[in-house]
């Protein structure tokens, strides 16, 4: 009896990974008061995602160049928008520092809160921290040959740190941030009674749940 093995995913979890030294490298020269960052993808409890490459996961692990957006606020209040970070090391969890020196997110002072909020991959039309676009295509092919390749382009992750401080983190610390993927993978297994060659497949999920 041949198996036949589809992949759908209504929700994703993929990704990601490295550059260089900003500062020195890409000549970004970078105040005292700059904040940088460490990315980790993490699992949802309950999710089909994690870093082990087994039969029932997806290893997760930034790649090189990739970027978030970053926001931050002090006390309610917008103190940058959707400023561009990206991957200093590969692997499942790397150090974000800035693009663009114009663009890069400080601590307004020592002591006052500071809410900081991310999410991958970078969308330069991303103005709202409350509304970042996203996308996910209806229909998603699927490669036998290359099961994973299609992740990454169509993947959301999102992450917060609230209530920092720079007195708490430290000058030159970066701040941990601990993503978590908006989607899920869900894998479908058809087994068939008899020999029979299958081009293409509809997934339909009646269950709001």
């Amino acid at each position: 009896m041949k198996k036949i093995q589809y992949v759908s995913i209504l929700m994703v979890a993929l990704a990601v990974s490295s550059c260089s030294n900003f500062g020195e490298d890409d000549g970004v020269q970078l105040s005292k008061d700059a904040v940088g960052f460490l990315g980790t993808v993490v699992s949802d409890e309950g999710s089909r995602t994690a870093y082990e490459d087994t039969d029932t996961s997806v290893k997760v692990a930034w790649e090189k160049r990739d970027k978030i957006g970053v926001f931050a606020e002090v006390g309610g209040t917008a103190t940058c928008a959707n400023y561009a970070y990206m991957t200093s090391t590969e692997g499942a969890s790397s150090e974000f520092w800035v693009v663009s020196g114009a663009e890069t997110v400080e601590w307004t002072d020592e002591n006052s809160s500071h809410d900081f909020y991310a999410y991958y991959p970078y969308v330069k039309a991303a103005a709202d921290v409350h509304a970042v676009p996203v996308t996910l295509p209806s229909e998603q092919e699927w490669d036998e040959n290359d099961q994973l390749a299609h992740f990454d382009g169509i993947d959301f992750m999102y992450a917060s740190a609230l209530g920092k401080t720079k007195s708490e983190v430290g000058e030159g610390n970066t701040i941990p941030l601990a993503f978590k993927h908006l989607f899920s993978i869900i894998q479908v297994r058809v087994r068939a009674s008899q020999f029979v060659e299958v081009t293409s497949m509809k997934v339909r999920c009646k269950d709001e749940n």
